[in-house]
């Protein structure tokens, strides 16, 4: 009768127990780039819906569009009154416009914007960044309708948003 392991039985179960191991180990990488990549996604639907929600809240609080004029990358500058505030219940004009770094900018301010115009941001406004890496920014509105707009977004990822909204 055999009282132990032989050293090949030994070896045999090391090598079996090494593989399963390895096994495990590539599953759970496998599982950490998937959350990794869900994780991306419901981030990036999450900031999708918020622009939309902001650009909705905007549009239905406003008491006066202004015609969208353009910058000179032939991207628009969006301006209205509005009731929709977070920081200072006096400036009531918001402007949303592209910058050069490539952000979405949505400006409030007490009186409104002329691009023409060097402004002290820090003193005369609020800025808040809503989105980065912004290529294209484009407001349209409906022929038909006229408290209807389009709002076209498009992204350095060549990712878009098209959002339609009616006053």
């Amino acid at each position: 009768m055999k009282k132990a392991f032989t050293l090949m039985e030994m070896m045999i179960s090391i090598i079996l127990f090494s593989i399963i191991v390895l096994f495990l180990y590539q599953a759970l990488d496998m599982t950490k780039k998937s959350n990794q990549f869900y994780s991306d996604k419901l981030y990036e639907l999450e900031s999708k819906s918020d622009i939309k929600k902001l650009f909705f809240e905007d549009i239905v609080n406003s008491q006066k569009i202004y015609t969208p004029s353009e910058d000179k990358n032939k991207n628009n500058i969006f301006e209205f009154k509005t009731s929709n505030i977070f920081h200072n219940p006096f400036y009531t004009n918001v402007t949303y416009f592209l910058t050069k770094e490539d952000n979405l900018v949505r400006c409030e301010s007490k009186t409104k914007f002329d691009k023409h115009k060097v402004y002290n941001f820090v003193e005369d406004s609020y800025i808040d960044i809503v989105e980065n890496n912004v290529t294209k920014f484009r407001i349209s509105t409906n022929k038909k309708y006229k408290n209807s707009y389009s709002v076209y977004i498009k992204y350095k990822d060549k990712s878009d948003i098209i959002i339609t909204l009616k006053k």
